[in-house]
C-alpha cells in the first residue's frame, strides 16, 4: 500500500472535498477544533466539492475546502505549502468576505453565523512551540472572547515532532496523517476513527484513476515550477543585493576618501592659521616689550634728573648754610668768597637772604 502526499493540491481536495465521504471532513474538524457534546459537527455541506482539475492553470500554493455544518457555521480549511507575503491579511479578507456573503443587503445582521478558518501550514508561522494555535477576538486585559463569530486556527506541521507510537489523541493522529502519510505503507493499527480511516483509504494511491494520478503529478510539477521561479527570483535578488552592497561600499569608500582629504585640508588651514596667530602674538609681545623698555628708560631718566636736581638743591643748601655759619663766626666776606668760589656780592646776598 502506498499513500499520496496530502499536502498536494489534488490530494487535499479529493480527500476533504469529497461529498460522498463527508465523515472525513467532519472527523477532522471535530478533532482539530476540539468540538465536544453539543458543539460537535454531525453533518456538513461542502460548498466547493472536489472536481478533477484540468492539467492547465489553477493555483499552486493555496488549497482550500469550504463547508457549512448543521448549525450554519462556515468552515474554511486551507492547506498552504509556502509562506507567502500577505498571508495574514488574505486570511482576514477571505474570512470576512465569507462572513458578509451570508446575507444580502436587506437581511438582518442577526442571521450571520460564525466563520472558522483552519490553516494547515507546511511552514512555521508563530513564535510559540505549540503546533496548533487557536486565535479568537478577545479583550486584551481580561481575555474574554468579546466577538464570537470569527476564529482562526493554525496547524503548523514543522512543529509536530511526535512519532507513531507516541500518538494519543485524535487531533495528533490527524496531524501525523498530514505530515507522514506519504511515508507509510499501511494504515496504522490504532487508527479506529471512521473519518480518519476514510482519509487513509482515499489517500491510497492504488485506488486512484490514471486521470487523477496525472493531475496529482501535474500539481507537483506546478509546485516545483513555482518553487524554481521563487528560487530564481531569490538568486536574482541576492545578486542585485550584492551589486548594490558593492556599489554602496564603493560609494562609502569614496566618501571616506573625500572626508579624509577635506579633513587634511582643514587641519592644514588650521595649522597655518595657528602659525599666523602665533606670529602676530609674538610681534605684539615684542612691540609691548619695546614700549615697556622705552617707558622704563624714560622713567629712569626722569628719576636720575630728579635725583640730580635733589642733590644740587641739597648741595646748594649745604653751601648756603656753610656761608651763613662762616659769616656768624666773623669770617670776612672776602675770605668766604674765596673759600666757596663765589663773588663777594653773591656771598653777601646769600648772607642777607638767610640772615635771621
Amino acid at each position: 500500500m502506498k499513500f499520496v502526499d496530502i499536502k498536494n493540491d489534488v490530494a487535499f481536495r479529493k480527500i476533504f472535498g469529497n461529498e460522498n465521504r463527508k465523515e472525513t471532513l467532519i472527523s477532522f474538524l471535530n478533532a482539530i477544533l476540539d468540538f465536544r457534546d453539543d458543539q460537535r459537527i454531525t453533518d456538513v455541506e461542502i460548498l466547493n466539492p472536489y472536481q478533477l482539475p484540468k492539467l492547465k492553470g489553477g493555483k499552486v500554493t493555496i488549497i482550500d475546502v469550504k463547508a457549512t455544518d448543521q448549525a450554519g457555521r462556515t468552515y474554511i480549511v486551507e492547506m498552504q505549502v509556502g509562506d507567502a507575503d500577505g498571508f495574514e491579511q488574505r486570511v482576514l479578507y477571505y474570512s470576512s468576505k465569507s462572513y458578509t456573503d451570508q446575507i444580502k443587503r436587506a437581511d438582518f445582521y442577526r442571521k450571520l453565523r460564525p466563520v472558522i478558518f483552519i490553516g494547515i501550514l507546511n511552514f512555521v508561522h508563530t513564535a510559540n512551540k505549540r503546533y496548533i494555535s487557536r486565535n479568537q477576538i478577545c479583550d486584551v486585559e481580561t481575555g474574554e472572547q468579546t466577538i464570537k463569530d470569527m476564529e482562526f486556527t493554525f496547524v503548523e506541521l514543522p512543529k509536530f515532532k511526535k512519532q507513531l507510537h507516541e500518538l494519543t489523541t485524535l487531533s495528533e493522529k490527524w496531524v501525523y496523517f498530514f505530515k507522514n502519510a506519504e511515508n507509510l505503507t499501511v494504515i496504522p493499527e490504532d487508527i479506529n476513527d471512521e473519518g480518519l480511516v476514510s482519509a487513509y483509504e482515499q489517500a491510497n494511491v492504488f485506488t486512484w484513476t490514471k486521470s487523477e494520478l496525472d493531475a496529482y503529478d501535474y500539481a507537483f510539477m506546478r509546485e516545483e515550477d513555482a518553487r524554481a521561479r521563487m528560487d530564481k527570483a531569490v538568486q536574482k535578488g541576492e545578486q542585485k543585493g550584492r551589486k548594490e552592497a558593492e556599489a554602496k561600499a564603493a560609494a562609502e569608500k569614496a566618501q571616506l576618501k573625500r572626508e579624509a582629504t577635506a579633513e587634511k585640508a582643514q587641519l592644514k588651514r588650521e595649522a597655518a592659521a595657528e602659525k599666523a596667530q602665533l606670529k602676530r602674538e609674538a610681534a605684539a609681545k615684542e612691540t609691548q616689550l619695546k614700549r615697556e623698555a622705552a617707558a622704563k628708560e624714560t622713567q629712569l631718566k626722569r628719576e636720575a634728573a630728579a635725583k640730580e636736581t635733589q642733590l644740587k638743591r641739597e648741595a646748594a643748601a649745604k653751601e648756603t648754610q656753610m656761608i651763613v655759619n662762616l659769616s656768624l663766626l666773623g669770617i670776612a666776606t672776602a675770605d668766604i668768597s674765596k673759600a666757596v668760589g663765589k663773588t663777594v656780592a653773591e656771598v653777601e646776598q646769600i648772607i642777607a637772604k638767610n640772615k635771621k
